[in-house]
């Protein structure tokens, strides 16, 4: 199994945080290679909603992953695991502490390629390239969480 851990600390609470990131349908705001929401059933996010996303593989080729909220504690820490194709099983967490700038939010993917050619790809470029994208998608959502109203560390 591979793992990719990422952090940034954001300007606003955990709870200004939690609503934003438990918000699936704002994910392709922030999560660089999801490119369209396709269902959210049930919303508002909670444990056991399943969504159906469009993300980016590579360059303008895109593929249908689906998701399930298997752990969900507001406003701390919530686990999705993924039906993502040619991987044999996926999870993202999003982890929630409060620090003396506002929120560490971390980002956990796992995943496992589901056979011999993805476990080469992830070797020689995917594990890299999934960790600069995920960097670069918590820098999007700090700055997006930061210039909404009420993000201060005491707003909310």
């Amino acid at each position: 199994m591979s793992r990719i851990e990422v952090s940034v600390d954001i300007g606003a609470s955990p709870e200004v945080v939690w609503d934003f990131v438990s918000n699936l349908r704002r994910i392709p705001e922030w999560i660089e290679d999801t490119l369209k929401m396709l269902s959210v059933e049930p919303e508002p996010a909670q444990r056991g909603t399943i969504y159906r996303e469009r993300s980016r593989i590579v360059g303008p080729l895109s593929q249908v992953t689906n998701w399930k909220i298997s752990e969900f504690d507001p406003p701390r820490f919530q686990k999705h695991d993924g039906q993502v194709p040619l991987m044999a099983a996926t999870s993202v967490s999003f982890a929630l502490e409060p620090s003396a700038g506002g929120t560490k939010f971390t980002l956990v993917f796992e995943y496992t390629p589901g056979n011999p050619l993805s476990s080469l790809s992830d070797r020689l470029f995917l594990k890299k390239n999934l960790q600069s994208s995920f960097g670069r998608s918590l820098q999007r959502l700090k700055a997006l969480v930061e210039a909404a109203p009420a993000a201060g560390p005491g707003g909310g």
